[in-house]
């Protein structure tokens, strides 16, 4: 009877002698390890463990000796292919009669899986943390840029200096302009940019980028893009921003492991996977997908980097040549989308990242799908200091008096917005929270022409300001500022209602022509 157990079990059931030797194997090991229970009789245990493991399993079989518990510990076991597997594995002493050692009874359960999934439910829950991190920095970031861009429009409108003084504040404005492509890459991280998916073609997203990843590769890597025939009729559901946001990323990855010029080459094609894969990043569940491979022939990886490939700010690119928010935003987008993404590397010997993105039915012929356009053409010419500096907004008078009430509780905001607003010939009346926004609004001796509000404030939010003002029907043209959302993250308003979005860091055209399209029609009653 407990042959019949031994050998029907799934776990590897053993018994060994003192000197961890096989006495017996159950079958199970020919299906787990590739080794036949007559292939391991006789043979040290010891011999599959992994290097790493075989001081401390020693040591633990040692105690064991001198106890009658039984011991549970977590090692790897070299497959017959090489490869290894973690076990779990209970073992106990086996004694005779008279007390006398004779070896152990091991009973080991393959747990490469669950340690996989362990480890992702942990980097999920790391990421989780730091994408509210990096939302909240990313808020507080804006309202810095914003007086940073706001007060270098201002000095150039009220303090026209020498060149070089202008060219240093087209240096601020440019290192502004850097900033706010980051603290976008800092949303993306967090998920607090609201994107929209929809059924979408990847070859015509894949056939549209391709050009502008050339361009991203630059003259001395020779890029390869291979499509399988018949992909133009497969589908995806994803956002098509965020798709290509994955494939420049990846190929920026891949250009910048060449530092002196390569190949990368990538392969955009279908698979159908039929039995459940793990692997050190996650796992990738029976099902159809596309697949998509960019390879290098850059330095390659070692292990340790390997084990932090996907960590939020690492990098091992020089200081001021990456962010590390690349592969963490591809990760985070292709989990997003219930995909997976594979990565081989060794040093010296280039990287292969591969994506895993579940392929979805074709649409119905009225559904919505996210078919994006084709880039126009783009003639590139060179950008001198001083086109950038031609560039530069003069001033124009467009407010003709009109009353701003403007709303944030950040009082440098306030004071630096409020600036661009006069110097736009508009008078301002501020306020620091919706309470009392609302309370000025509602004063009909002086009507206000238009609203200007931040969105994250304590108590009421600018949003639920808005809502309330056209619940009381105040008729009043509200501009929606913020550095933490996008316009289709905003609530759908009702009919009748003069609602607009300007996204942080606002700069003094853009406010300008915000307000000036806002208000360009006399503002609908709300009832």
């Amino acid at each position: 009877r407990y042959r019949i157990l031994a050998e029907n079990s799934a776990d590897l059931v053993s018994r060994r002698s003192v000197d961890h030797r096989f006495e017996y194997a159950s079958p199970s090991h020919e299906d787990v390890l590739g080794y036949t229970p007559e292939e391991l009789h006789g043979r040290s245990a010891l011999e599959f463990i992994h290097p790493d493991d075989r001081a401390r399993v020693i040591a633990v079989r040692k105690a064991q000796v001198q106890s009658d518990e039984v011991i549970t510990l977590t090692t790897r076991m070299q497959h017959r292919d090489g490869h290894y597997i973690w076990f779990e594995i209970a073992a106990a002493a086996i004694r005779s009669p008279a007390g006398v050692h004779e070896g152990y009874t091991v009973s080991a359960r393959g747990v490469t899986a669950r340690l996989a999934l362990e480890e992702e439910l942990r980097q999920s829950q790391k990421m989780e943390v730091l994408g509210r991190m990096a939302s909240g920095v990313a808020h507080d970031f804006n309202n810095l840029l914003t007086i940073v861009r706001s007060s270098v429009e201002l000095l150039r409108l009220e303090r026209p200096g020498p060149r070089g003084a202008a060219d240093s504040l087209t240096d601020i404005e440019l290192a502004t302009d850097r900033a706010t492509a980051l603290t976008s890459h800092l949303l993306t991280f967090s998920r607090r940019l609201h994107h929209v998916s929809a059924p979408l073609r990847p070859a015509l997203v894949v056939s549209n980028v391709t050009p502008i990843l050339r361009r991203l590769a630059g003259d001395a890597v020779d890029l390869e893009v291979h499509v399988a025939t018949g992909l133009d009729a497969e589908w995806i559901r994803a956002d098509a921003v965020r798709f290509e946001q994955v494939l420049s990323n990846l190929v920026g990855n891949a250009k910048d492991a060449m530092p002196d010029g390569g190949r990368i080459s990538m392969h955009c094609d279908t698979i159908t996977v039929r039995e459940h894969l793990t692997h050190r990043f996650g796992e990738v569940i029976p099902g159809r997908y596309l697949r998509v491979a960019v390879s290098d022939s850059g330095i390659g990886m070692s292990d340790d980097v390997l084990a932090r490939l996907f960590d939020p700010f690492y990098t091992t690119k020089p200081q001021g040549r990456g962010t590390g928010l690349g592969l963490s935003i591809v990760h985070g987008v292709v989990h997003e989308a219930l995909g997976s993404i594979m990565v081989s590397s060794a040093p010296g010997s280039g990287a292969t990242f591969t994506v895993y993105w579940p392929l979805v039915d074709a649409p119905s012929p009225d559904a919505r799908v996210a078919e994006p356009a084709a880039p126009p053409p783009r003639r590139l010419t060179p950008i001198t200091l001083a086109a950038v500096v031609s560039r530069v907004p003069q001033p124009v008078v467009a407010g003709d008096g009109r009353l701003i009430l403007l709303v944030d509780d950040d009082a440098s905001v306030r004071r630096v917005v409020a600036r661009q607003l006069a110097a736009a010939g508009f008078s301002v009346v501020e306020a620091d929270s919706g309470t009392g926004a609302l309370e000025r609004l509602r004063m009909p001796s002086a009507p206000v022409h238009a609203l200007v509000t931040d969105v994250r404030m304590p108590g009421m939010s600018g949003v639920e300001l808005v809502q309330q003002m056209l619940r009381e029907g105040i008729a009043c043209p509200a501009l929606i500022v913020s550095g933490q959302m996008d316009a289709p993250s905003l609530p759908v308003w009702p009919d009748g209602a003069r609602v607009s979005f300007l996204p942080k860091p606002i700069s003094g055209v853009a406010l300008r022509r915000a307000l000036e399209e806002l208000m360009r029609e006399p503002a609908a009653q709300i009832r």
